[in-house]
């Protein structure tokens, strides 16, 4: 068993003084152990013996392997199939085969060089094409956002918060359940891409970018989602920028295996640092663009202000992913509750008088009733949600007569249904009622 990527290789550890030495090293590393089992753990070489002996001689379920780079050990990865309270407790399939995944570079000198992030791809990529994984765990405790950012680069989503599960230094502390599936790390493959190609492009102008939307939020669904991105740039973007960015998006938009493919704004730096409302958007792309970014090559969406920034700003702050960069949620502070409801409002209500009276063919019922439940979910309860969510939720509180559209556009949503078959009246009663408890709700919370 063994994987090599350049200059990074995984082997099979094996039952020898020489890879015990390396685990006895690094499990009394102070650095490291902040990080893994607390500060104040130490290990003596019998307890590596007597721990890790057994899995490197195949006689325990945990497959344990050494990291190494240029042939130099720098770290650990282990691999295990889930146990049946494991996957009751992680609420996984419990019909096909899930693993769970722990690793750690335990030479320090090699933090922060993306090699963690490398191997963890490579060993989920294996545990999923080879071993025949239908999805695989990992659970770094809650309050290590370093290692949950690199997961997240890894293709990885939040699932559940298990409290006090893991002793640490002596205290019980919370950990963030996170899987992946295949499909999820094949879509990784292109929002890397993504990446690369903006970094080619606009080099140190480029700030970051961060996914946000259904993707990045555990909901996503090829046939009804695009990729959403917020790219952020320290200076304006020259008309060349934009014809090549123009190209950029058109060959991604092509690529990408979801039927509405890639959608993302452009903004600057200093527009979030001091936040302008509404945003100004330097460029903008998405499907409903294509055509002209297509057949014209001077045809550019941007130098505009929009309303729904804050919106998309928002929700990258506080469930985005950082593909490139910091997380927003380290650069600045949250947007204010009042800009954030004014964006929203805007959107739900623009959309609501829309789908009445002139709909575009980009909205339809399934759009209208699952953001206007999601809008109505955080007025009443201050959770920033997906659709998916708010319509969830929206089964649970709202009057038993609207239920079944909602239930229809869930349906919808999740791919049961082709679509949503509703009649105007329907959905104009509910657009009303809806927008009435909206004011109502923001009203009271003013």
């Amino acid at each position: 068993m063994f994987i090599a990527e350049g200059q990074l290789s995984i082997r099979r550890m094996r039952d020898h003084e020489e890879d015990y030495a390396f685990m006895f090293k690094w499990l009394n590393d102070e650095k490291l152990l902040h990080y893994i089992e607390g500060p104040s753990k130490r290990y003596t070489m019998e307890q590596i013996i007597a721990k890790y002996a057994s899995r490197a001689r195949g006689e325990h379920d945990v497959t344990p392997w050494i990291m190494e780079w240029d042939n130099t050990a720098i770290g650990y990865v282990q691999f295990y199939p889930l146990q049946e309270d494991e996957i009751e407790l992680y609420e996984a399939k419990s019909d096909q085969p899930q693993y769970g995944v722990d690793l750690f570079i335990g030479e320090t000198d090699y933090w922060d060089s993306g090699i963690g992030t490398t191997a963890l791809k490579s060993v989920v990529r294996y545990l999923l094409t080879e071993q025949g994984a239908a999805d695989v765990y990992i659970d770094p405790q809650t309050w290590n956002t370093r290692a949950i950012r690199s997961y997240e680069k890894c293709g990885f989503k939040k699932v559940k918060v298990l409290t006090a599960h893991e002793l640490f230094d002596g205290e019980y502390r919370d950990n963030q359940i996170m899987r992946v599936s295949l499909d999820e790390l094949k879509m990784q493959v292109y929002l890397d891409n993504i990446v690369a190609l903006f970094l080619d492009e606009l080099k140190d102008n480029l700030a970051g970018i961060y996914l946000h939307g259904s993707l990045a939020m555990g909901c996503f669904n090829p046939s009804q989602s695009d990729v959403d991105c917020l790219v952020v740039v320290r200076e304006k973007l020259t008309m060349e920028n934009n014809k090549r960015i123009a190209q950029l998006a058109l060959s991604v938009h092509d690529g990408l295996p979801n039927a509405r493919g890639f959608e993302f704004s452009i903004l600057l730096e200093d527009h979030l640092k001091s936040f302008v409302y509404p945003t100004p958007v330097e460029f903008h792309y998405s499907d409903y663009h294509r055509e002209r970014y297509l057949t014209d090559e001077n045809y550019l969406c941007g130098g505009y202000e929009d309303n729904d920034m804050a919106a998309q700003l928002m929700v990258a702050y506080h469930r985005g992913i950082a593909l490139y960069g910091t997380p927003l949620h380290e650069l600045y502070e949250p947007i204010d509750r009042e800009l954030y409801l004014a964006s929203i409002l805007h959107d739900v209500e623009e959309a609501a008088e829309d789908i009445i009276h002139n709909p575009p063919a980009y909205l339809t019922p399934m759009y209208v009733t699952l953001n206007l439940c999601r809008v109505l979910y955080f007025i009443r309860e201050g959770i920033i949600a997906s659709k998916r969510e708010g319509g969830a939720w929206g089964l649970q509180v709202l009057p038993q007569p609207y239920q079944a559209l909602v239930q229809q556009c869930l349906d919808e949503y999740n791919g049961k249904i082709d679509r949503s078959e509703v009649e105007l009246p329907e959905l104009s009663e509910f657009i009303r009622y809806m927008l009435g408890e909206i004011q109502v709700g923001n009203s009271s919370a003013c």
